[in-house]
């Protein structure tokens, strides 16, 4: 296991890995809590590989969030993801298929009618990003390299803030309740991921 906080050192490991991997796609699972910063690496990582002229694809695992309404009261992180729908469309995707799903509304908490489609590869990276990438077995098997994000806890805290507030439109004192159950449903099972990272990012 590495430990990096430079992301330009990030995507040399990456490139390396590709290169000499012989492969023609290689797959690479991005984990870490929520508003930890994947988001921004996988575009890093994409912008650095769309210069070198090597194709890069992102799949943003939120859009398997199960909606509100058709979860339990007291699920962990894990029941609020689709698992094996998660797993069966990334294999298929691999395999050549595209990705085709509903996309997940933040705000409405809810799929909505609007399609999130990704277009397959037959070279290149494919990036996996999401709060429970590297709690998924059977998508850590599929993967090459699977990346853990660290950032401090108050960089964390502001972001979830900002992000419930202005996207979500969530009141102070709501987002504030929110983080607080996030830490007892979320945090501990998605730290306890970290052990099977073959790289620990610290944002």
């Amino acid at each position: 296991m590495k430990i990096t906080n430079n992301y330009q050192l990030l995507n040399e490991k990456i490139l390396n890995h590709y290169i000499s991997s012989g492969k023609d796609i290689i797959l690479i699972s991005i984990g870490g809590l929520s508003c930890s910063g994947k988001s921004t690496l996988s575009k890093n990582i994409n912008d650095y590989f769309s210069v070198k002229n090597i194709l890069c694809r992102t799949i943003h695992l939120d859009n398997w969030i199960i909606d509100l309404d058709k979860r339990t009261e007291f699920g962990t992180v894990r029941e609020r993801f689709d698992y094996n729908g998660i797993v069966d469309q990334v294999t298929k995707y691999i395999q050549g298929q595209k990705i085709v799903t509903f996309s997940y509304n933040s705000q409405l908490r809810k799929k909505t009618k609007k399609k999130y489609v990704v277009e397959p590869i037959r070279k290149g990276i494919i990036l996996v990003e999401g709060v429970i990438c590297l709690d998924i077995p059977k998508l850590r098997n599929l993967s090459d390299l699977l990346v853990f994000i660290r950032t401090s806890e108050y960089e964390r805290f502001k972001r979830f803030i900002e992000f419930n507030r202005y996207v979500k439109k969530i009141n102070l004192e709501r987002c504030k309740e929110l983080y607080e159950q996030r830490q007892k449903d979320e945090l501990p099972f998605i730290n306890s991921t970290e052990i099977y990272s073959d790289i620990i990012y610290e944002n």
